[in-house]
């Protein structure tokens, strides 16, 4: 009986990358001062995008559309990216992200980006699956 990857294992991976990418719109992402800000309580709406983007890998992994599941960690990756940078490049001129503009980065962003990159892992467990 040779070890090979189970049918279950891009599902499972596709499933927790969904599930992270909707806990990690309510996960603190940035603190001012003394207030933690998540994507889903700034005033950006992001963190509906990413409950919409978690709620469509839930789906796509329900389908086994992995192809698909593919693009949407991907674009995942991309918007986390681009927040980021808007963030990070908006507090850069009000001095040191960490220190001189009362901003300090969170481990939210650990949990959305974990996330997308287990969406882009199912897709790659599911080619090694086939």
């Amino acid at each position: 009986m040779g070890a090979g990857i189970g049918p279950w294992l891009p599902a499972l991976i596709g499933s927790l990358g969904g599930l992270l990418l909707i806990v990690g719109s309510f996960t603190p992402m940035m603190q001012f001062a003394t207030a933690p800000v998540s994507t889903f309580n700034s005033d950006a709406g992001m963190g509906v995008l990413f409950i919409g983007l978690g709620i469509g890998a839930l789906l796509l992994v329900a389908l086994k559309w992995f192809r698909e599941l593919q693009v949407l960690g991907a674009v995942a990756l991309f918007l986390i990216g681009f927040i980021f940078w808007r963030i990070t490049s908006t507090f850069a001129g009000l001095g040191s992200a960490t220190s001189g503009s009362g901003l300090s980065l969170q481990w939210g962003w650990a949990v959305l980006v974990i996330g997308g990159v287990l969406l882009l892992s199912a897709r790659l467990a599911a080619l090694r699956r086939s």
